[in-house]
């Protein structure tokens, strides 16, 4: 079974800055993926990692979005690297909302 794979970036400020042992936190930054099956039915995901809490940089999972074909089989959802957490996170996220 094949997906269509898409993703948009977003950026959303906070209403008060968070002040972090990493500093002044004033914005969160992530990606939201949609997984499409063949029958239609859509899952939604999000990739929000924090780098300084162990995960990947977002730079990196928006790399790793930008190499994702348009169309993934279901053995390419569970070949995402490791190394990416928040980016299997997502993809599980949007899978599970598929009916996986």
């Amino acid at each position: 079974m094949g997906y269509r794979f898409e993703f948009r970036t977003y950026c959303r400020p906070f209403r008060q800055p968070l002040q972090t042992r990493h500093g002044v936190w004033s914005e969160r930054r992530g990606i939201i993926v949609r997984l499409v099956d063949e029958a239609g039915r859509v899952g939604w995901g999000e990739i929000a990692p924090l780098a300084w809490f162990g995960s990947e940089r977002l730079e990196e999972a928006l790399a790793w979005c930008q190499g994702v074909p348009q169309v993934i089989s279901e053995e390419m959802l569970w070949a995402v690297p490791e190394r990416l957490p928040a980016c299997r996170f997502g993809l599980e996220m949007a899978w599970e909302g598929v009916g996986g």
